[in-house]
């Protein structure tokens, strides 16, 4: 892009990253919609749709099964002991 080449070594020298992160970064840039745009489209587009990077998605998502598990555990434990009050009254 803008006639630069610029080697990994390079790249991470500038943005301070261990190449193990850049290429994770540029994975998870591949996930993304703007990733099929060619180098012309992107430079001319207004992106209309941000997305949130992958990492925090996934980050999102573990979160929200974390809080179903709970709620299951706790649900699971009060059928439980429902369940035990009822066979106690036979």
């Amino acid at each position: 892009m803008h006639e630069f080449r610029r080697t990994v070594k390079e790249v991470i020298s500038v943005v301070k990253v261990c190449e193990a992160t850049l290429r994770k970064r540029l994975t998870e840039f591949e996930e993304t919609p703007t990733s099929a745009l060619t180098i012309d489209e992107f430079m001319r587009v207004d992106l209309e749709k941000e997305c949130d990077p992958p990492s925090f998605v996934a980050g999102q998502k573990k979160l929200k099964m974390q809080q179903i598990l709970i709620l299951s555990i706790d649900s699971t434990w009060h059928l439980n002991a429902l369940c035990g009050a009822l066979s106690w009254l036979h």
